[in-house]
C-alpha cells in the first residue's frame, strides 16, 4: 500500500482544509448514505496527491462491512472523478466519468480488509490515468495470474459491471458511473470474450445478486444450465467484444501488401474477434498505443489509410477464418494471402506490480 495512510471516521480527504469545497466527494458520500446510513467506513487516503507527484492516483478508498448476502467488504474509490473543482473540458462527465468499487467476501470475524484489494484498485486507477482507457461496464481484463499471487485461487481475471446498488449518479461536476470490479475464472473470461461480458454477469447475478468476488469459488460454467446458455448465445449471437486494446500494434502498407504487427499476447483475443464478429456482420477494432486497425466484413479484401494512424480494412469472412486458423501466438511472419501479412512478436507478461513473470511467443 505505497504511501497509503489509514484513516477512520468520515470518508473525506485527510489533507483538505475545512474551507476547501469537496462537492464531488460529497456526492459520492450522498450516494452511499441510502445503503449504509451513518455507518462509518474504514478509509485509506493518500499522503501525496497524484497531481502533486504522488504514486497513487486515488485520493482515497473506503471499505464498508456489508451484510450482503453474502457477507463482504464493499470498497469504493475516490479520485477517478472530479472531487474538488471542475477541470475537465467535458461538462457532462466528472473527470474520467467513473469511480471503482469492489466487493470481496469476508468472514464474520474479519475486522480488517486485505491490503491487496486496496492495491488492486490503485493499479486499475493507474492504468486509466496512464493509458487513457476508461474501464466501463462490459470490459474485461486478464490478470496474467491469480488475483492474489500468494493465494491458490481460480480467480485470475476481472470483469467490470455497473455496481448493482450504486449505479450512476449526477454530481456538480457531471455524471459518474460506479464501475464494479468482479473477479472471474479463466474459462468465464474466455466465455466473455467469445460471447458477452454483461450477459454472462447477468447469469451469475441470478446466484449472486451483488457480484461478490469469492477467492474460494469455482467456475459458474460448471453449472450445466449456465454453460448451455453461454454455448447457445455464442453460437447464435457471436461476440459483443467490438474492441480490444493491445500494447503492441503497428501496420505498414503499400500497393502490394498490408502488414500488421501484434504482440503474441493479443493473438488469442484476435482469434475470438474474427470468429465472433465477422461472420455475424460486425466490425472489429484493435487499438494500440499509437495505431489502430478497424476491420469490417466485406468482399473483396481492400484497405486504406484513414489517417491519424488508423487503417480501415474490408476483410472477407474467409480471410478472418484463415487468420484464426493459421496465426498462432508464436513469434513469426504469417502470410494470410499475398496482400495481407500478420507479424507476431514476443510479449513480456507482467504481474500487477509491473514485474516480468513470463514471455509469450
Amino acid at each position: 500500500m505505497s504511501f497509503l495512510r489509514r484513516l477512520f471516521g468520515r470518508s473525506e480527504p485527510e489533507h483538505h482544509h475545512s474551507d476547501e469545497p469537496v462537492p464531488g466527494w460529497d456526492a459520492i458520500n450522498a450516494a452511499l448514505e441510502p445503503i449504509y446510513g451513518d455507518t462509518e467506513p474504514l478509509h485509506w487516503g493518500t499522503v501525496v496527491r497524484w497531481r502533486l507527484g504522488g504514486p497513487d492516483p486515488l485520493d482515497g478508498t473506503s471499505a464498508y462491512r456489508a451484510d450482503g448476502p453474502p457477507l463482504h467488504w464493499h470498497f469504493v474509490s475516490y479520485g477517478l472523478s472530479e472531487l474538488y473543482a471542475k477541470e475537465s473540458e467535458d461538462p457532462a462527465a466528472s473527470g474520467w466519468g467513473i469511480e471503482l468499487t469492489f466487493r470481496l467476501r469476508r468472514e464474520p470475524g474479519d475486522d480488517q480488509p486485505p491490503g491487496w484489494a486496496l492495491n488492486l484498485l490503485q493499479h486499475l486507477a493507474r492504468y486509466v490515468f496512464e493509458s487513457g482507457n476508461v474501464l466501463r461496464a462490459g470490459d474485461h481484463l486478464d490478470l496474467n495470474g491469480p488475483i492474489v499471487p500468494t493465494e491458490r485461487t481460480e480467480i485470475r481475471a476481472l470483469a467490470f459491471a455497473l455496481d448493482p446498488q450504486l449505479g450512476r449518479i449526477e454530481t456538480p461536476h457531471g455524471s459518474l458511473e460506479f464501475v464494479q470490479v468482479v473477479g472471474v475464472t479463466m474459462d468465464e473470461y474466455t466465455a466473455m470474450m467469445a460471447w458477452d461480458t454483461l450477459r454472462l454477469l447477468e447469469l451469475i447475478q441470478e446466484q449472486d445478486a451483488l457480484l461478490v468476488t469469492d477467492l474460494e469459488r469455482t467456475s459458474y460454467l460448471a453449472d450445466p444450465a449456465i454453460a448451455q446458455v453461454v454455448q447457445e448465445g455464442t453460437a447464435t449471437e457471436g461476440s459483443s467484444m467490438a474492441r480490444i486494446n493491445v500494447d503492441r500494434l503497428d501496420w505498414r502498407g503499400d500497393d502490394d501488401r498490408l502488414s500488421i504487427t501484434l504482440g503474441a499476447m493479443a493473438i488469442e483475443r484476435l482469434h475470438r474477434m474474427v470468429e465472433g464478429r465477422l461472420p455475424f456482420g460486425e466490425q472489429l477494432w484493435i487499438q494500440g498505443p499509437e495505431m489502430a486497425v478497424v476491420a469490417q466484413p466485406a468482399e473483396p479484401f481492400s484497405w486504406h489509410d484513414a489517417g491519424e494512424g488508423v487503417v480501415h480494412i474490408d476483410l472477407p469472412v474467409a480471410m478472418g477464418r484463415a487468420i484464426a486458423e493459421s496465426v498462432p501466438p508464436t513469434a513469426g511472419t504469417y502470410d494470410i494471402e499475398p496482400r495481407l501479412r500478420i507479424v507476431v512478436e514476443r510479449t513480456v507478461i507482467t504481474d500487477q506490480d509491473g514485474n516480468s513473470v513470463e514471455s509469450v511467443g
